[in-house]
């Protein structure tokens, strides 16, 4: 998460959430890079006195990608 702080008490971030693999190369697999797999953001701005949101701002995406996780990696 970045932030960038405006004159006027409000922070503009940009918050990622994200997932990098180890992935090897299907043309040439002695080669492996890292590289996101999975990812979502967003942007927004909020006043100095909300900044707390954030975090269940965050919660939100690790959710969604917890969710994403589980629909492709079902439990046994």
């Amino acid at each position: 998460m970045t932030s960038v702080l405006s004159g006027a008490g409000v922070y503009g971030l940009y918050v990622e959430v994200s997932l990098n693999q180890r992935v090897l190369l299907a043309r040439e697999q002695s080669i492996s890079v890292t590289a996101p797999t999975w990812s979502t953001s967003y942007i927004v701005t909020i006043g100095m006195n909300n900044l707390l949101e954030v975090r269940d701002d965050i919660k939100e995406l690790v959710d969604k990608f917890l969710n994403a996780y589980l629909s492709v990696n079902p439990k046994k």
